[in-house]
């Protein structure tokens, strides 16, 4: 399983990127436009924001490439600095180093964490968000969420500046995913790290309030969320839901259309929570349809400099 921050209709052609003469250059596609008519590109690094008003028909293809000012070194990744919202909601590399050191000397608290800490598809997987999320509202105490003794052991190892980084990273994650971060109409990401047996991959939660569904504003208040991922055989799943009082509607988009067998587990599936939980609700199936595309640029900032 590997998240993706919600896009458009796929790219026809791959998006990878090339690296020559310390250039970096990558294929891109449009996705739609902001309100202010700048062009929404998915690129393989994610959903970046054109700074020229130009209008770009959905679907057309472009090469960018990115452009450091002059005198400027590498990308503060690559600098030991803390990543930006943009770059974690990808993917957390001082999280992954972390583990790697923790691996190497402590082989036993790596385990720890996995098995403990960090959530997991299955049985595991809402248990283990919560708990990362709950360590999100403390205000992204890192030791809370990791443990005292594994930040310990790292920082004992000499790996005190990636400590520092990670933690950085966490509270800007934290910041980012609160309430007072965003207005009532605006999207809050919470990024969360997700172990799938062979990687920890960005599972990217967007929440919002919403008046309710198809913007009614006679409708109860409720709450908006939005969470996608990426199945290696199913593809690009987003669940677009509505919760309204003990009320839960919840729409699955998919690329493709998925096998009969599946769409019967996942009705079972939310019938059976809408039982437990007292809720009522409708579940919907859209394949082929455009995915929700919250701004990138109100929720991550100004992207990197790029030129087409």
């Amino acid at each position: 399983m590997t998240p993706r921050v919600p896009g458009a209709a796929p790219s026809q052609q791959p998006m990878t990127l090339t690296a020559q003469g310390g250039m970096v250059s990558f294929g891109a596609t449009v996705m739609g436009s902001t309100i202010a008519g700048q062009p929404i590109v998915e690129t393989p690094l994610g959903l970046f924001t054109l700074g020229a008003k130009v209008a770009l028909p959905e679907g057309t293809q472009l090469q960018l490439r990115v452009m450091q000012p002059p005198g400027t070194a590498a990308t503060g990744q690559a600098a030991g600095q803390p990543a930006t919202l943009m770059e974690l909601s990808h993917q957390w590399t001082a999280l992954d180093e972390a583990l790697a050191t923790l691996r190497a000397i402590d082989p036993k608290a790596a385990q720890a964490v996995l098995d403990q800490t960090i959530a997991k598809p299955g049985p595991q997987l809402a248990g283990g968000l919560a708990f990362f999320l709950v360590a999100l509202r403390g205000g992204g105490d890192l030791k809370r969420w990791l443990g005292e003794t594994s930040v310990q052991a790292l920082e004992k190892s000499g790996r005190g500046k990636l400590i520092q980084r990670l933690s950085e990273e966490f509270r800007e994650m934290a910041k980012a995913g609160s309430p007072e971060a965003a207005q009532s109409s605006e999207w809050r990401p919470m990024f969360m790290p997700v172990f799938d047996g062979e990687g920890i991959r960005q599972l990217r939660l967007f929440v919002h309030r919403d008046g309710g569904e198809n913007g009614d504003d006679d409708a109860p208040p409720g709450k908006r969320f939005l969470v996608e991922a990426d199945f290696t055989r199913l593809g690009q799943f987003q669940l677009d839901g509505l919760v309204q009082a003990k009320k839960l509607d919840l729409v699955v988009r998919t690329r493709q259309a998925l096998p009969g067998e599946v769409t019967q587990n996942i009705n079972a599936i939310f019938t059976r929570s809408l039982d437990a939980a007292g809720f009522v609700g409708k579940l919907r199936f859209e394949a082929g349809a455009k995915m929700v595309m919250p701004d990138p640029e109100a929720m991550y900032g100004h992207a990197p400099g790029v030129s087409a």
